[in-house]
């Protein structure tokens, strides 16, 4: 089996501006498959913000934890596995309204079997400023079935920040980072790692430009083994044994 990277959007793109007077909308990559994952991720420069789904594009969307960026922002991550149409652009709100920065940013992926789970849960923490060079590190996670993707972020609120993945293996999609420029702004950047093994991701370290407090967060999917959800064997075949015949699964 195997997990390719297919696209990734975001609103706005990097260095563009978003507000929250409106949600947020986010066109999907194009030539998305029946079967890919969608991971949307959208942040809210306000910590006191509830981010919710609020137009599903046709699909059923599972919704982490709402948090809380320290004392300046809100952020949420979304993830459904694509049923192959998309009835409209999936759309995604605050409650909170104060012509803040509103960010989305969506990643696709495809996997042989088309069916996703978790494999290891969203983890996530604050970090402080850090020293020069200014690199910030995120523990890793140990996946436990083969085929994954674990996807990691970095986020502070200043639109001025700049990241730089110093991690060989991970690759940041859509751009080096996400910087929404309404107000004060944030900067957000999106890594991912894909494995065709059982085996520990290791930390992930992004670089700032300048010594910056925000959070982190991590989370690793899987790709369930049968096709469309079917378990591992494909046909009945008859036997006999004594002269009577008797039907029965043939695993593979």
């Amino acid at each position: 089996m195997t997990i390719t990277f297919h696209g990734a959007t975001s609103t706005p793109t990097d260095n563009g501006l978003n507000d929250d007077a409106a949600d947020v909308i986010v066109t999907p990559p194009a030539s998305m498959a029946n079967g890919m994952l969608a991971y949307a991720h959208v942040n809210h420069r306000s910590n006191g913000a509830t981010l919710t789904n609020v137009i599903t594009g046709g699909q059923t969307w599972t919704a982490e934890t709402n948090r809380a960026n320290g004392t300046s922002s809100a952020y949420r991550n979304f993830w459904t596995t694509f049923n192959g149409t998309w009835a409209a652009d999936p759309t995604f709100h605050t409650n909170v309204t104060q012509t803040s920065a509103l960010t989305g940013i969506l990643l696709a992926f495809s996997c042989t079997s088309g069916v996703w789970a978790i494999d290891q849960i969203e983890q996530t923490v604050g970090f402080t400023a850090p020293g020069s060079p200014f690199d910030v590190s995120r523990a890793g996670q140990t996946p436990t079935n083969a085929d994954s993707v674990t996807i990691a972020g970095f986020h502070t609120t200043s639109d001025a920040n700049t990241w730089a993945l110093q991690t060989a293996g991970w690759t940041v999609a859509p751009s080096a980072q996400i910087r929404n420029t309404q107000g004060a702004g944030t900067s957000t950047q999106l890594a991912y790692l894909i494995q065709s093994s059982a085996a520990a991701t290791g930390a992930v370290v992004s670089r700032q430009n300048a010594a910056l407090a925000g959070v982190t967060w991590i989370q690793t999917f899987y790709e369930v083994p049968g096709a469309s959800g079917q378990p591992a064997y494909s046909r009945d075949q008859s036997i006999s044994f004594l002269g009577r015949s008797f039907a029965g699964p043939q695993l593979w």
